[in-house]
């Protein structure tokens, strides 16, 4: 009996392998006999998943390496909207340059119809790579004109806003248990115009936390004991207010300002107002920044500050002038990407009240089987000034809800993925 069980169930194994194999062996294409090309997508910030089930037509692979082809997808927000960069490079052909292509899409757009834009482009781009590939009697082309008509009048015509946007919105979370409740509410809107000579952005945004706490306390009277539920309240609120204007000189230079508002019992400060001149240097021309950009910005803050508080310098309002200088690296290649940023800045009447950010990320593909990412942040810490005098109580530091004095902070991540297999990434399967 028990041979039996064994043999029938190596049967069914071997029937459901031959079934699965044959109900999965249509969805590759043979790249055999130039069939067809490997595609390696490198989609960042778009969904995948999407862009592969929908082109059949040719097969993705899980490695760069062993791609014809390799697709790299940038999404860049705008004003109104996002712009998708696709490169094309061609690995079969290093010497050949890469294509580009750009589409534009609108916030008006929903994300069904802005994949949808963004397949149809992808598809359309990788039709040259087919010139030689056996697999481009199959496909066809399709137009038409009358959205064609619809989308050459939206561009011809007028803009009655003028390129301005407008942005608002409201959240509010709440959480709990028996003895402990959170809730939060906040808010925050956005105003910008951004046009190829000037760039104007209004944002604005608070936020309200409250965090009650329920004790029970005994409490003896004339000889009886009894027990009394008492409820703590830790607040902590902050509304803020930024502004940017910049005038563009040329691909490498460019001006303005900016201006601050801030309130925020955390730092122990009412009030803050400022204005920041500012000027921009960008080694590379502004256009290239969605793959590499290198700039340095130095700036003259001037702020009006009032505190909750006396301060630990014995200050209850104060002007003060600080300079800030402000140097940042970003790459965005086929073989990964790169960010690196210092900020400095000290302030005039006592440059010992300094600050020093330094933040990187890198991710890296070292090999067609090794990834490996870091991030980091270390700051220098030596101008709080709005510190309250006087001690914080354990209940306001456990809570969270002032601010405590420090001379540096840091945080950090890193990773190491490996991975290896079939080469193939065509295969999609959302079930459970």
């Amino acid at each position: 009996m028990a041979k039996k069980i064994i043999y029938l169930f190596a049967l069914l194994l071997i029937s459901s392998t031959y079934y699965i194999q044959a109900q999965e062996s249509p969805t590759l294409v043979s790249s055999k006999d130039s069939e067809t090309i490997n595609v390696f997508l490198d989609c960042r910030g778009c969904d995948d998943n999407f862009i592969i089930t929908e082109t059949r037509f040719v097969n993705f692979v899980r490695d760069q390496g062993l791609a014809d082809v390799h697709i790299l997808v940038i999404r860049q927000r705008t004003s109104n909207g996002s712009q998708f960069l696709i490169d094309y490079i061609d690995q079969r052909l290093p010497e050949k340059p890469k294509k580009e292509i750009l589409l534009d899409t609108y916030s008006f757009q929903t994300d069904e119809e802005i994949r949808n834009d963004l397949v149809s482009v992808i598809k359309l781009g990788l039709i040259s790579y087919l010139t030689d590939s056996k697999i481009l009697s199959q496909l066809s082309v399709a137009f038409d004109p009358q959205v064609s008509t619809e989308a050459n009048k939206s561009l011809e015509g007028d803009d009655p806003w003028n390129n301005w946007v407008f942005e608002f919105g409201v959240d509010g979370n709440v959480n709990g248990q028996e003895n402990e409740l959170r809730y939060n509410l906040g808010g925050d809107g956005e105003i910008q115009r951004i046009t190829e000579e000037w760039k104007i952005r209004l944002n604005f945004w608070g936020n309200y936390n409250r965090r009650a706490l329920t004790e029970e306390e005994e409490v003896i009277e004339n000889n009886d004991t009894s027990l009394v539920e008492t409820t703590r309240y830790f607040d902590r609120s902050n509304q803020n207010y930024f502004g940017l204007v910049a005038k563009t000189i040329d691909d490498h230079w460019s001006v303005g300002f900016y201006t601050r508002y801030r309130s925020d019992t955390f730092q122990n400060i009412d009030s803050q107002i400022g204005i920041t001149p500012a000027i921009e240097y960008s080694l590379f021309p502004y256009r290239e920044f969605t793959r590499r950009e290198v700039t340095a910005r130095l700036g003259l803050m001037t702020s009006y500050y009032s505190y909750t508080e006396t301060t630990v310098l014995l200050k209850d309002e104060e002007f003060l002038i600080r300079p800030e200088i402000d140097l940042r690296a970003d790459f965005t290649q086929p073989w990964g990407s790169f960010r690196a940023g210092l900020e400095a800045g000290a302030f005039l009447h006592d440059l010992s009240l300094n600050r020093f950010e330094f933040d990187t990320r890198v991710n890296l593909r070292i090999s067609k089987y090794l990834s490996v990412f870091l991030n980091g942040r270390y700051n220098i810490i030596s101008d709080q000034i709005s510190l309250p005098a006087g001690d914080l109580s354990t209940e306001e530091i456990l809570a969270g809800v002032r601010q405590q004095a420090t001379s540096y902070s840091f945080s950090g991540s890193f990773g190491v993925s490996v991975q290896f297999g079939s080469i193939y990434n065509n295969i999609v399967n959302p079930r459970l």
